[in-house]
């Protein structure tokens, strides 16, 4: 899906959302972590803590490379837009690791998944919480993301 076209990237990343809709949530989350796990790797450029300079899931989908806020938005967006899960049950978290300090970008489900902390896996969260805290939380309202429906 990302070498293709903006059009045709867009055809393929709705494609995908109709075909795992029909999947149970467990599934969905697995295979979107695959999918955007495939995503090619850009230097960081969109800052942590200022999620009104994100992207819109259509421009962020016409780009052809993601830093991981990038990639954790289109994990976000590909899930919100599934319309099988309820906008309250999806957040995007960036935690920070106690030791290292680093900070992650991830998409919590229902507080019981977390998507992003491994690339193309789903953990549960509790597992990341033992070694990271929430450093900041965002919900729909925060994201906007109800003007995509």
């Amino acid at each position: 899906m990302f070498d293709l076209s903006y059009e045709d990237k867009i055809r393929a990343w709705r494609t995908f959302r109709l075909d795992v809709s029909w999947l149970d949530r467990e599934e969905i989350l697995v295979e979107t972590a695959k999918l955007w796990a495939k995503a090619p790797i850009a230097m960081p450029h969109l800052a942590f803590d200022l999620p009104r300079t994100w992207p819109q899931p259509w421009e962020l989908i016409s780009w052809d490379r993601w830093d991981e806020v990038g990639i954790n938005l289109g994990i976000y967006y590909t899930l919100f837009l599934t319309n099988r899960f309820d906008k309250r049950d999806l957040d995007v978290v960036i935690y920070n690791n106690k030791e290292s300090s680093t900070l992650t970008p991830t998409v919590d489900v229902y507080s019981k998944y977390t998507l992003n902390w491994s690339y193309g896996q789903v953990v549960n969260t509790s597992i990341v919480e033992e070694t990271s805290s929430r450093s900041w939380r965002y919900n729909y309202v925060e994201l906007r993301t109800e003007t995509y429906l």
